[in-house]
């Protein structure tokens, strides 16, 4: 809400209905922004970001590195575009109207501004002549009599005034902002159509719902004072939500799922992925956790190097194991839900319950 009520405010946009539509003036910033923040601007950018900060997240590299190797670019590409930019304005081409200034002569231009659009000659900068944009409603000034009543906007906001101002400063707001307000309350709220009711498994009911990161099942009611967090599993990317069924949905709700013979399935922060003991592979193609079986799976893992367990170095104050263990990028420190990065002269070196016990004290 402070993103959309912000380029609204500057003019980058503007609504039409229900949707918004880029200005001229927005779309020559973006084009400045593309052209001088190419780094940032990428399609990949964010791709590249989640990549970076799971190898933070594994110990393979330092959060501070992360973080001055993209200030280092950025301040960079930022200094370069004070200086190309110095002096200069965003171009937006002008949309030239039938009225003509009073003072030179010449043609009025619509220009967009901080407040919002406003006529200017097309004579600038010899001549500076500026008005503000109003419609001729027809209408004779309630207070004045003969003159006719103008559609203005200062600001964003659109009213009413008499054409004789400032001899006559008849105004009246176009509309009452609070009583669109409590008309909108007062509308009944259309019924979302994500929280479907799928059907009932072991007494409770599934749903299928959509939350700001994506659609999901629910098993069970929503939480409540007295009632604890029902489960939910997220829609794997290969399933359409109108396409979900109610058996795909209980698969979803039971994961992990127990193949047999030590094989589970489940869904991970990469995606779904069978597992035994400590060897596991992800699910692609045409094999997915719906499918799935013992037989498929185990020929998946046939051949799968199994990882070395993790050492236990000891425990903490509070009687929690203190592990070492190799994750993606390598070796790491893992106490509870908490990883922790090896120091780089740690590397390839053997360690010890003190030198965890001080890699752990220093990130607190």
């Amino acid at each position: 809400a402070p993103t959309i009520s912000t380029i609204l405010e500057r003019d980058y946009v503007a609504k039409e209905g229900r949707s918004l539509k880029p200005t001229p003036l927005g779309e020559g910033v973006t084009e400045l922004l593309v052209d001088k923040f190419k780094s940032i601007s990428d399609l990949e950018f964010t791709a590249h970001m989640e990549e970076e900060l799971d190898e933070v997240e594994n110990g393979k590299i330092s959060y501070v590195e992360v973080l001055r190797r993209f200030y280092d670019g950025f301040e960079a590409a930022l200094q370069q575009a004070e200086k190309d930019l110095e002096g200069q304005r965003i171009k937006i081409k002008d949309e030239v109207t039938d009225e003509i200034c009073e003072k030179c002569g010449k043609h009025m231009v619509i220009k967009s501004g901080r407040f919002g659009k406003f006529l200017a000659c097309s004579g600038y900068p010899d001549c500076k002549n500026t008005k503000n944009i109003a419609i001729k409603t027809g209408v004779n000034c309630p207070k004045c009599g003969g003159n006719i009543v103008e559609l203005k906007s200062k600001r964003g906001f659109p009213f009413l005034g008499c054409d004789n101002y400032p001899e006559c400063k008849y105004t009246k707001p176009l509309t009452d902002i609070k009583d669109e307000e409590t008309q909108s309350a007062e509308a009944p709220k259309p019924e979302r159509p994500e929280d479907k009711l799928l059907g009932e498994y072991k007494t409770l009911n599934i749903y299928l719902k959509k939350g700001p990161y994506g659609w999901y099942v629910q098993w069970g009611e929503d939480a409540t004072a007295t009632t604890e967090k029902p489960k939910r599993a997220s829609l794997p990317k290969n399933i359409k939500p109108e396409e979900l069924t109610f058996e795909q949905a209980v698969t979803l709700i039971s994961l992990p799922k127990d193949l047999g013979n030590g094989i589970e399935v489940n869904v991970g922060k990469f995606g779904p992925y069978i597992k035994q003991g400590t060897k596991s592979r992800s699910l692609t193609g045409n094999d997915n956790i719906f499918n799935i079986t013992a037989e498929r799976a185990a020929a998946i893992l046939q051949g799968v190097a199994a990882k070395p367990e993790a050492k236990v170095l000891g425990k903490n104050k509070d009687g929690n194991d203190i592990l070492l263990a190799n994750g993606r990028y390598g070796p790491y420190i893992k106490c509870g839900k908490t990883n922790y990065a090896l120091p780089k002269e740690l590397h390839g070196k053997e360690i010890s319950l003190e030198d965890a016990l001080k890699i752990m004290a220093a990130k607190k």
